[in-house]
């Protein structure tokens, strides 16, 4: 509520916005950004600056490569279900292939957001 100089009634300001305080979250429990290990401003803002890029480039990632379903998991989640994943990656015949685990829970989401990054346009 604001009253402007020379004016008799109040101007209402409403700020209406839907987001909640998760990429707090994220960004404390994803990235680390709650722990300072260094006494130097500089080095902690360095540090702070380099989470902030890998945030925002996850970001970038989430909404460009990944299956409608996972878009919305948090950085935990995606950890375990695109980066531990059992399985190892084969040279054979002039080509590199992966080998998952036959048992790989997310196997489908997997191949999903690999073909989704194989598709992003390539610059150069």
């Amino acid at each position: 509520m604001e009253r402007p100089a020379g004016e008799l009634l109040f101007q209402f300001t409403f700020i209406v916005t839907h987001m909640m305080l998760q990429p707090k979250k994220e960004a404390k429990n994803g990235f680390a950004c709650d722990k300072m290990s260094s006494t130097d401003f500089a080095s902690n803002a360095v540090k702070l600056q380099i989470a902030m890029l890998a945030y925002h480039f996850n970001n970038w990632f989430r909404r460009l490569c990944l299956p409608e379903k996972m878009k919305s998991a948090r950085m935990e989640t995606l950890r375990t279900k695109l980066v531990k994943i059992a399985g190892k990656l084969v040279y054979s015949g002039r080509y590199w292939t992966w080998k998952l685990c036959s048992s790989c829970v997310n196997q489908k989401e997997f191949i999903q957001t690999i073909h989704n990054v194989t598709r992003l346009p390539r610059f150069g």
